[in-house]
């Protein structure tokens, strides 16, 4: 798959709002820049703004509706799609789960450990986060397994068969 996209993952909670974002902004699949942000609760509706004032062919996060409520919670509409929604996402919650259903769990930390090995994606996201958040529901961390889980499969499958707009 081809295309503009960006990993998003928000820590905080659905009453209070995020208090942390990492995103890594992708061009076919390479990563051009990553971030992590701890936001105060003044600052989230800019914060977002700025990460997302550029067009994406595609967001991209492991269980899509969290941080879809997350950015409506601040953002409820947008302009880059004629919808007005923030879409379409790859879940890779969803792709794992479709491209391997027996096995018994699909938390982020399960499939990363099990397809990536936790050694191997601590030492490659080392490289993008702060070596005190090497760890899961670490914003960047938890981006990051999230890119290499998708990356893994982008050569091998159809994963444009996998975007969902997500109301």
């Amino acid at each position: 798959m081809h295309g503009y996209g960006i990993v998003l993952d928000f820590e905080g909670s659905l009453h209070d709002g995020f208090r942390e974002v990492g995103y890594i902004r992708i061009k076919n699949f390479e990563i051009i820049d990553a971030q992590e942000i701890t936001v105060g609760s003044g600052c989230k509706k800019k914060i977002l703004k700025s990460f997302l004032e550029n067009k994406y062919d595609f967001f991209l996060s492991h269980q899509s509706n969290i941080e879809k409520n997350f950015i409506k919670k601040e953002m409820p509409y947008t302009s880059f799609s004629p919808s007005g929604k923030w879409e379409p996402w790859l879940d890779t919650k969803l792709i794992y789960k479709k491209l391997y259903p027996d096995l018994k769990k699909y938390d982020l930390k399960t499939l990363t450990e099990t397809f990536l090995g936790l050694t191997s994606i601590t030492e490659k996201a080392a490289l993008y986060c702060d070596q005190k958040k090497l760890g899961f529901h670490n914003s960047l961390f938890d981006a990051f397994c999230c890119y290499a889980l998708t990356k893994r499969l982008s050569q091998k499958v159809n994963l444009q068969k996998f975007l969902n707009p997500i109301t």
